[in-house]
This record gives C-alpha cells, structure tokens and sequence, in this order.
C-alpha cells in the first residue's frame, strides 16, 4: 500500500532550529502505522545520500517514539534488576530467583505475538503492558516455587515437593489467571470511549499472560530441578571437596 503523505512544507530560510537552519515536512498518515510511516521514509533514495551539512532530525510524534523505544530498554533492564533483587531478599537465595523469572521471556513472546495476530503497532501502551506483565507473570512462579522449596524443607525429596506444588497450586493459578484475563477482555476487545487508544496494552497483557501461565506448569518446575541440583552439587563439592564423592542414603 502506497505512503499517501499531504505536505506542509514550510521552505523559508528564515526558520531555524539551533542556530541552523530548517525545513519542516509534516504529514497525515492513513492506513499505515507511524513506524511503518518511518520506515519507508527512511528507505527512500534521497534519504540514503543527503548532502553535505544536511541532517534528519524527527519531531513530533516520530521523536516522541524514538524516545520511548530507546529508554524502554532501560526500563526493562530497570524492572528485571528490582524483580530479581526482592527475590533474593525473599528467598535469601541468588539461584531460586533465576527459576521464578524464568516465566518472563514467556510473557514477552505472548505479548508480541498477540499483537502480531491482532495486527496493532507496538506503541507507548503496548509496551506499558509488557513492562506490566514483568511484575504480575512472577506471581505463578512464585506460587510454585515457594510451595516446593517448603515441601523440599519438611522432608519430601524434590520430585515428590515438585508433583505436589504443582497439583495444589494449579487451581489458585487458574483461578487468579482467569480473573486477571478476564478482568483486562474489555480493553483488550477495545470496548468503551477511546479504548482503541488504549486497546494494545489490552491485548499485550492478554497474550502475555496467557502464554506465560501455560507454560510456568511445565517449564518452571523443569528449571528449579536442574537449579537445585546445581545447588547441592555445590554444597556437596564445598562440604566433601572436588575429589571425593559424597555418599547419600
């Protein structure tokens, strides 16, 4: 579909922007999003080879999502760092952590690939949603996690501890997911005043956590295991030495 683009131009020289001097270009998109908008400018000949002294600089609505995209990294970076920090602090344990957040690229992927189906950009409300489903995706794990570490502590062997974690946590998992996704369907179907605006967090958060929660059951409990014989594979070595071989009953 081609780029309709109806240009304002103001080609004065007596415009400038620090100290230089300036040609603002404005258009209408229709029918395309602004990073496809951005693209395909970009790619054009005359964006290739500019002159010398001659620069691109954005504005508007096209800088305003540079900026959000080149510090959503950071953002992220930001959450994982607090995510893993409590966790240490909760479980006193730098290893435990790692299984927990091991559902979190599976809420990434959820998320993308709901809003590839459901054809919306990846805008400032998507990406709201996604650094909102760091937070509310570690809730399964934790419910996981923390019901086998007790299980592992009362005496039980670690598969024992993960069979039964999982059978009692899996309905206060469904139960709260069901609410979470259902509570979040009316934006995510874009009901109400101005919900399309509003609508691609909606179904971020949906695909996100739907894929998550699926597969927190199978991969997390898979993880802790190989995590905590990491574990006793250190302590074992640190308690008899790297040359002998610990005897278990």
């Amino acid at each position: 579909m081609p780029l309709w683009v109806a240009f304002r131009g103001n080609f004065s020289n007596h415009n400038r922007y620090d100290r230089a001097r300036q040609v603002a270009v404005e258009g209408n998109l229709q029918g395309i999003s602004l990073g496809e908008a951005v693209e395909r400018i970009n790619k054009l000949p005359v964006m290739q080879n500019l002159p010398p002294g001659v620069v691109q600089q954005p504005s508007g609505s096209a800088k305003i999502m540079q900026d959000i995209f080149g510090r959503f990294g950071g953002a992220l970076g930001l959450a994982l760092m607090c995510i893993y920090a409590i966790l240490v602090l909760l479980y006193n344990n730098f290893l435990h952590p790692l299984s927990i957040m091991a559902a979190l690229p599976f809420c990434l992927g959820g998320a993308l690939v709901a809003l590839m189906l459901a054809q919306k950009p990846l805008g400032l409300y998507a990406l709201i949603g996604i650094v909102l489903l760091l937070g509310i995706v570690t809730k399964n794990s934790i419910l996981l996690v923390d019901y086998t570490i007790i299980n592992i502590q009362s005496g039980k062997t670690q598969r024992q501890a993960l069979v039964e974690s999982g059978v009692s946590r899996l309905r206060p998992i469904l139960m709260t997911s069901l609410a979470t996704i259902a509570g979040i369907l009316p934006l995510a179907l874009g009901i109400g005043a101005g919900s399309e605006v509003r609508q691609p967090m909606g179904i971020a958060i949906m695909g996100g956590f739907t894929t998550s929660t699926l597969l927190t059951l199978v991969v997390v409990p898979v993880i802790f295991s190989y995590i905590d014989n990491f574990q006793n594979w250190i302590k074992d070595r640190l308690r008899y030495g790297f040359g002998k071989k610990p005897s278990r009953s």
